[in-house]
């Protein structure tokens, strides 16, 4: 008896967790890419306030799981047209990553053991990465003429959410979700080959005009398999700070 009492309450389990999320394959004709990314684009502040931003300066805290007295801080830095600065540090060892980009070279630095090794990204590697070095990628891929489409709806309880496919090659892409209601990104999820990155954008808070997430869940997959999780807290935002060119290189 316990044991049929054991199979009822999983099947009963997964019964209610299917009734969480919904995923509606065929798109409505009414669901257009581009006004979801117009809405979003319009909801974060409008493209006309977005473009009087000539620097933003973030500074964050990471929480590593699984990892005590690991804790590290950071600091982004972005400058029209495409400069862009990213340092880690965690306080008992000091600096330990960097991405420098002044606009023709992209450093990265890591420390190794009492090392630091350096290494120069050029061609299709820095093609790649200088989507990342803009504080709002969609801006560019769209400036990029990125063809975006809508493959899915997600309902989650009693939240809707459009899934937006970004095809960069064969083995990448990106997937991002906008709710329904808020137009805003709560998730973006990117393919690299047999590497699955999962980011959870929340508590978005208006600087100066503009929504920015303050708080990012990310959660890496290799093969399947959990690899790293990841909580960034935006400590603070400050935009138009003026920024020489030394910080980023």
């Amino acid at each position: 008896m316990k044991k049929y009492t054991l199979i009822l309450l999983i099947t009963l389990s997964a019964f209610l967790m299917s009734q969480d999320i919904n995923i509606i394959s065929e798109i409505p004709s009414s669901v257009k890419v581009e006004n979801i990314i117009n809405n979003y684009i319009k909801k974060i502040g409008g493209e006309k306030n977005i473009n009087k931003l000539q620097t933003i300066k973030k500074e964050f805290e990471i929480n590593m799981e699984g990892l005590q007295n690991m804790d590290m801080k950071g600091e982004l830095l972005y400058k029209v047209p495409d400069l862009y600065s990213s340092v880690l540090e965690i306080e008992k060892i000091g600096q330990i990553q960097s991405t420098k980009y002044d606009g023709k070279n992209c450093v990265i630095k890591r420390k190794h053991n009492s090392n630091t090794v350096e290494h120069k990204l050029e061609g299709k590697l820095l093609e790649d990465k200088i989507d990342e070095f803009s504080p709002f990628p969609i801006l560019q891929y769209r400036k990029k003429n990125a063809v975006f489409t809508v493959t899915e709806i997600h309902k989650h309880k009693k939240e809707t959410l459009y899934k937006v496919i970004i095809k960069k090659s064969e083995t990448s892409e990106i997937c991002l979700f906008f709710d329904k209601k808020s137009h805003l990104i709560v998730k973006k999820i990117t393919l690299n080959g047999k590497t699955k990155q999962t980011t959870e954008y929340k508590n978005y808070k208006e600087i100066e005009g503009i929504m920015f997430p303050f708080l990012e869940i990310s959660k890496t997959e290799i093969d399947d398999s959990p690899a790293q999780k990841s909580i960034n807290t935006i400590t603070s935002i400050i935009i138009n700070e003026e920024l020489p060119i030394e910080r980023f290189q």
